[in-house]
């Protein structure tokens, strides 16, 4: 029941492409809701570039296990 009550993590929203939602999640954890904030935009890019390139690198990762 508790767990209802906290958002989800940024990182897991961009990472399952709801980016919109990972922006509005960060906005209301630390901008008081303001999405257009400096360090929430920043932030935001981050986490979606960072989550892009581990896709990328990770695409294939099993494959180079054989």
């Amino acid at each position: 029941m508790l767990l209802r009550l906290l958002p989800e993590s940024p990182r897991f929203l961009a990472l399952t492409g709801r980016n919109d939602e990972a922006l509005r999640v960060l906005a209301r954890l630390h901008a008081c809701g303001n999405i257009h904030d400096t360090f929430i935009v920043a932030e935001h890019h981050e986490i979606v570039a960072q989550v892009r390139i581990e896709q990328r690198d990770t695409r294939n990762a099993w494959t180079q296990l054989f």
